[in-house]
């Protein structure tokens, strides 16, 4: 096996390390591009996900008002009032009373303690997240006025 020229060596050994600094820069421009991709993989996840999350909260308060409307709709207050004079309903309707101004009572201090719990968390909520959060808190003190309202009628 012919070892070839001694001038030969020289220019091999150069040519054998541009071959390998020629491979690393592939390898450093192969992970370079990876990390560009999986950075913008990541930023179009969030992306998608912050969306998600918008459409979800835009659900959930359409919901919300919903369920609010039906809360106070006058077939319910017209039922209410059918039930409350039937005469079978009479006998009751002390002991419910009571017990609905003990439920009011107990509402009351639920509400306060989770407005209270809430109220440094809204601030620092996305604001889709704080109008939901502040949607709630009205509803819930509308409920609360509601169900205030429903037990001075009874009484």
């Amino acid at each position: 096996m012919p070892d070839g020229t001694p001038g030969d060596r020289p220019a091999l050994a150069t040519l054998a390390q541009e071959a390998v600094d020629l491979a690393k820069e592939a390898v450093y421009l192969a992970v370079g591009f990876g990390l560009l991709g999986m950075n913008r993989a990541q930023a179009r996840r969030r992306e998608l996900q912050a969306q998600w999350q918008r459409e979800l909260l835009r659900q959930q308060q359409g919901q919300l008002r919903e369920r609010l409307a039906d809360l106070s709709s006058p077939a319910l207050e017209a039922r209410l009032h059918e039930l409350m004079a039937d005469e079978r309903v009479q006998a009751l309707r002390a002991e419910v009373l009571r017990q609905a101004q003990q439920l009011d009572g107990l509402v009351d201090e639920a509400v306060q303690l989770v407005e209270a719990s809430l109220e440094p968390l809204q601030e620092r909520l996305p604001a889709p997240a704080r109008d939901l959060a502040r949607l709630a808190a009205s509803g819930t003190r509308q409920l609360g006025a509601r169900l205030q309202e429903l037990i001075g009628r009874a009484a």
